[in-house]
């Protein structure tokens, strides 16, 4: 078989793709991606790399590959973070792609350009180099073991009695046309629907035996009523999520307020830790607001000649949020008064407002479309760590956020997607099949 290298670069196609033999037992390719985002076109280039005799394959259901990459970290794309793990392997990778980065505030690294659009066709070109063949818009609708192709009933009945796990060599057949001897899920999650993301390895891997967590949007607005006055304020604050009265996390960080709720990097790193279940619902949780101004001295305020109690809180909140708070404990009418006017416990109520007592209860959390990660799916313990090989199914491999791992904002989601895409794309070049 020829080196990969020497083939022709022009290896990007439609969907009208035909049914080939590589001329080794029959297979169509030998390490097929299912995904072509983050995760699986680092794993395509790995593992070309790791073996250029190797045919490999990206198949992805969109019109091009990298299409929610282009849009990730508001364009700019946050490649990673100093504090996540594997990260100067994530930066070397990426160097031998031609990509320059840069460090900003807490950890988070960019390209030099600060533009996404950089890396989606840093990797785009890696696939293209090492003769990796990209096929788009076709969608994996089905996944079987070959020599397993029976009706699902007897095909879940063999799995769960281990008749799954057939000898290495059988391979895969996807859609029922294309064979491969190794196969990657790396279709995301269902954060960005318009993306392609819509739970597609889910589906794929509970097909083949595995047990996916419940999916949940993570990194995502919480929604709250009673917002609308406070629409477009943004508030440096330290927020605590309290589920029944109890702190379960806290963020600090700029809070931004909208007509549905509250958002925010802050907000959204604490919506990673909001689970419904049966026993547990939105109205089981609340945001405690605890604004960095912390304590003032409202006594001494209030007796500053000529202000009105509402503006007892001027120079201390934004001023719609000071109008909110006001509004809330002394009343509309009462905030023209003079603020000398206002009693011992008027002032003490204000006061707990500041430090602890504006809670916020919740009522829902933004939806997959605006959530940029997803919670749940494919549980860590039924891969292996360092290959990222299924543990019940021998040739199958998984990476991203089809795994159930979410980490904070910051590069965290992006630098795990990189790394078990590495992972898997490395294990699958040194396997021989």
């Amino acid at each position: 078989m020829c080196s990969r290298r020497s083939r022709k670069h022009n290896n990007v196609h439609k969907r009208g793709w035909q049914r080939k033999s590589s001329g080794k037992e029959g297979f169509s390719f030998d390490f097929c991606v299912i995904g072509g985002g983050a995760a699986g076109l680092a794993a395509a280039v790995c593992c070309a790399r790791e073996d250029p005799d190797k045919r490999v394959a990206v198949l992805e259901k969109q019109p091009a590959p990298a299409q929610k990459i282009r849009a990730t970290g508001n364009g700019r794309c946050n490649l990673t973070n100093t504090d996540s793990e594997g990260y100067l392997s994530t930066l070397s990778f990426f160097a031998t792609l031609g990509v320059e980065t840069m460090e900003e505030e807490a950890g988070r690294i960019y390209p030099l350009s600060e533009s996404a659009a950089d890396v989606a066709e840093a990797l785009v070109g890696g696939c293209r180099a090492e003769g990796v063949e990209i096929i788009t818009a076709y969608p994996a609708e089905t996944l079987v073991r070959c020599g397993m192709e029976e009706d699902d009933a007897a095909a879940a009945s063999k799995r769960a009695s281990g008749a799954a796990s057939s000898p290495h060599g059988a391979g895969f057949l996807i859609n029922g046309e294309i064979k491969a001897a190794q196969v990657l899920i790396a279709c995301g999650g269902k954060a960005g629907p318009s993306f392609g993301c819509t739970g597609d390895g889910y589906r794929l891997a509970r097909s083949l035996g595995h047990s996916v967590a419940p999916v949940y949007p993570v990194l995502t607005g919480l929604e709250a009523k009673g917002m609308e006055d406070l629409q477009g304020v943004r508030l440096k604050a330290r927020a605590e999520l309290l589920r029944r009265g109890v702190c379960i996390a806290s963020e600090s960080g700029e809070i931004q307020f909208a007509r549905d709720g509250l958002s925010g990097i802050c907000i959204m790193n604490l919506s990673r830790f909001v689970r419904i279940g049966k026993d547990t619902g939105f109205g089981d949780y609340a945001v405690r607001i605890l604004p960095a101004a912390g304590r003032v001295d409202l006594a001494a305020r209030r007796a500053v000649r000529g202000l009105a109690a509402g503006d007892l809180l001027r120079s201390v909140l934004p001023r719609r949020a000071a109008h909110h708070l006001l509004q809330k404990t002394l009343g509309e009418t009462a905030l023209s008064s003079p603020a000398r006017l206002l009693s011992d416990e008027a002032v003490r109520r204000i006061e707990a407002l500041l430090c602890g007592g504006w809670v916020v209860p919740l009522c829902g959390a933004r939806g997959w479309k605006q959530a940029q990660c997803s919670g749940g799916g494919v549980p860590l313990s039924e891969v292996e760590e360092k290959t990222m090989a299924s543990r019940l199914v021998p040739g199958l491999y998984f990476a991203g956020e089809v795994l159930d791992y979410n980490g904070p904002c910051g590069g965290f989601n992006l630098n795990h997607a990189w790394q078990t895409g590495m992972r898997a794309g490395t294990a699958a070049g040194r396997k021989h099949v």
